[in-house]
């Protein structure tokens, strides 16, 4: 049988023109768009073995006929910037070199191109009168569904390029729980907020299938109207109209000027194919489909100049978020200023009542003597210092079961902190509309993440309440949200892309609980059987693995003896020996090149790798293993960054990035739309890793509910 594709241009354009806008050529040309698009090529080649592939496109006309029945189809698109334009005549040629057709029709869109030749492709039998084409769709645009049929399936494309599906006759019905013949007239009733197609105001999606199920379909609904009851049939009646123009606008028409039998058939040439990736700089997709070694093409520069790219591109977003700065709640601060003050002095009089005299709290040599002179708690395996035994957190920490004193001044000194850095300075700090603007900033920390100053909101601590009480006093205005994006186990799923731990991935992938796989897999149980302090233990390991956690370690914050978390360490090793192994590069490629990068080819020079002193050797060493990483972690949050500024809509700006979160601020409307876009832009930054990146995004009026 013969295979057509058919793929809707610009919606696969626009996919890697979001989600790798950051690709240019050496001259800055900009080619994200381009390589997107030549990721599908390599995937369609190799996986389709395609007989005629067709690209449609739509030309400056195509919406007339439908903007004639409504002025308004797709009004309100958020257009994309020039640098979008300026890829389409290096698409164009890319289309070319590979032997495809390219195609634009006035007064057609793309949807209605491809309708037509699929029309085409199903009327075209061989001898026996079997249809002698099998046509696969390639778009993002639910608009195609109502072109699948027996002979025609369609490749979705869902997260940038690393998460294709195939849909069929059997998954539209299951998915929308109708008839596929169904589909336009459920579009015609529930409407399309992306192509501005109204509808019948009031119906969702539900409501729509349930009506089409019982009538049939958009006529049979309306001619059984009178056995319809209460608000169902007012919004019905008054939607009438609008349920057939939409209807109209849906529709896609199958009568395109264009003929198949006219597109020539696609020959393979793979040296025509390769000329033409080289001139648009695109070896890493060479050497994939190639096959070719990496001393023969050297994408070493490309990568490089990836790091530098990201920095200057973050600049202007940055500076929107800073200059947009977060609302916060000067009453809600006011009170929470009142309180912490008396909370602090209560507990400094509370210790001094515990020491016996009063002293002064905040000094550490006053404290020491109080500690470890008038209440006497020993001083065995307690830091000292010139001045005297340290009383930092670490060191109170060791002492915290000994005496009531102890995590007395743990919580006054978390008060206080919150007390003298948050509590009063927000309101100081806050302008005329009671925005607080931080400084973002590229060079401080050596992986490249940011950092905020003047003042530090991602210092907040996130895993108290003492920090979500801060964090609620950031608010969003009236009619308006704050909609936060996390990156779930972020760095574990980086970890296991580039050591290449192929399990690891194969269990992210899949949704598997990671932390109860594990903890089978190292105690050697079903993953029904896991206890909760196993799952824990392997918590535990999972994270403190990229920095050197020891048996000690872990024995310390799973509640294990040290002898069982040493065997564990030695099982998690051997069933994730692949991030074992990378651990030991890097630090090999440390000492013998002397820095580390990461996979966009930021560097941190590694120095103290060959210190002779025992510490600060130890010390560089676990820095070294962080930052390749920690560092991709945060170039991959810049291009998240550069991409979702792009793709929101008027209404929502980026506001705050903290970790592996962004927080957006919208209009409350918007919430669904901006919640979408974080996940589509986020989960496929980095489709050249080969992992699934999930996201847990929240929608809150304030900071301290995400």
């Amino acid at each position: 049988m013969k295979r057509l594709v058919l793929i809707d241009g610009k919606s696969v354009f626009y996919r890697g023109y979001y989600a790798m806008g950051a690709l240019s050529l050496s001259d800055g040309t900009p080619t994200g768009g381009v390589y997107g698009f030549a990721a599908i090529a390599m995937e369609i080649v190799s996986r389709l073995s395609p007989t005629k592939v067709v690209v449609a496109w739509d030309s400056r006309t195509s919406t007339a006929k439908r903007r004639a029945i409504f002025a308004d189809y797709k009004a309100g698109r958020h257009k994309p910037g020039e640098d979008f334009y300026a890829q389409i005549p290096l698409l164009q040629e890319l289309v070319a070199d590979l032997g495809w057709s390219f195609v634009e029709v006035p007064e057609y869109e793309a949807d209605d191109i491809i309708g037509t030749l699929s029309r085409q492709a199903d009327d075209s039998l061989d001898a026996s009168g079997k249809c002698e084409w099998e046509t696969f769709i390639i778009s993002s645009d639910l608009d195609m569904l109502q072109i699948v049929d027996e002979n025609t399936h369609m490749w979705r494309i869902l997260k940038g390029f690393s998460d294709i599906q195939q849909i069929d006759v059997k998954e539209i019905e299951a998915k929308y729980g109708i008839l596929k013949s169904q589909f336009l007239d459920l579009k015609a009733l529930k409407g399309d907020a992306s192509d501005n197609i109204p509808g019948v105001p009031g119906i969702g999606e539900k409501t729509a299938a349930k009506l089409l199920n019982e009538y049939g379909d958009l006529d049979g609904i309306y001619n059984n109207i009178d056995k319809i009851s209460g608000a169902t049939k007012t919004k019905l009646e008054n939607g009438k109209e609008s349920a057939y123009m939409s209807r109209d606008l849906a529709k896609i028409m199958f009568d395109a000027p264009v003929s198949l039998a006219e597109m020539p058939d696609f020959k393979f040439d793979c040296e025509r194919m390769i000329k033409g990736l080289k001139k648009l700089e695109f070896k890493s997709l060479i050497r994939k489909f190639a096959g070719e070694e990496d001393i023969a093409i050297d994408d070493k520069k490309e990568v490089k100049t990836e790091a530098e790219r990201l920095d200057r591109e973050m600049v202007p977003v940055l500076h929107r978020m800073e200059k947009r700065g977060m609302l916060i709640d000067r009453e809600y601060f006011a009170k929470l200023k009142q309180e912490y003050t008396k909370k602090v002095e209560r507990l400094k009089e509370e210790i001094w009542e515990l020491a016996g005299r009063e002293f002064n709290v905040n000094s550490p040599i006053q404290l020491s003597e109080i500690l470890f002179v008038d209440l006497g708690l020993p001083t065995k395996g307690i830091k000292k210092t010139t001045r005297g035994y340290s009383t930092g957190a670490k060191e109170l920490l060791k002492l915290a079961d000994l005496h009531p004193i102890v995590p007395k001044l743990m919580e006054y000194r978390e008060a206080a902190k919150l007390l003298t850095t948050y509590i009063v300075p927000m309101p100081e700090l806050a302008d005329s509309e009671g925005r607080v603007h931080t400084t973002f900033t590229q060079d401080v920390t050596a992986t490249g993440r940011l950092s905020s100053k003047d003042p530090n909101l991602q210092n907040i601590p996130v895993r108290t309440e003492e920090g979500r009480r801060i964090r609620t006093g950031f608010v969003a205005p009236a009619g308006r949200v704050l909609v936060s994006a996390d990156y779930s186990q972020f760095e574990l799923r980086l970890a296991a892309a580039l050591a290449g731990d192929a399990k690891l991935i194969d269990d992210f992938n899949a949704g598997v609980d990671i932390h109860t796989k594990t903890a089978a897999d190292a105690f050697g149980v079903p993953m029904d059987s896991v206890t909760k302090n196993q799952r824990r233990a392997a918590k535990v390991i999972n994270f403190g693995i990229l920095y050197g956690m020891s048996a000690k370690g872990l024995a310390e914050a799973s509640g294990m003896s040290v002898a069982q978390a040493k065997e564990f360490i030695d099982n998690y090793f051997r069933l994730r020996a692949p991030i074992k192994k990378y651990l030991e590069k890097i630090l090999q490629q440390a000492r013998e090149e002397g820095y580390v990068e990461t996979y966009y080819g930021r560097r941190r020079p590694t120095p103290d790798v060959k210190s002779a002193n025992f510490v600060v050797r130890q010390a560089a060493e676990r820095a070294a293993q962080n930052m390749p990483i920690q560092g991709t972690e945060a170039d991959l949050m810049k291009k998240a960054m550069i991409a979702v500024d792009r793709a929101l809509p008027e209404g929502a700006e980026l506001v705050m990035q903290v970790h592996d979160s962004l927080i957006v601020e919208c209009d409350e409307g918007l919430a669904s739309e901006v919640s979408e876009i974080l996940r589509r832009e986020m989960e496929s930054v980095a489709p050249e890793l080969k992992i699934k990146l999930a996201l847990e995004i929240t929608v809150g009026k304030n900071w301290g509910e995400l």
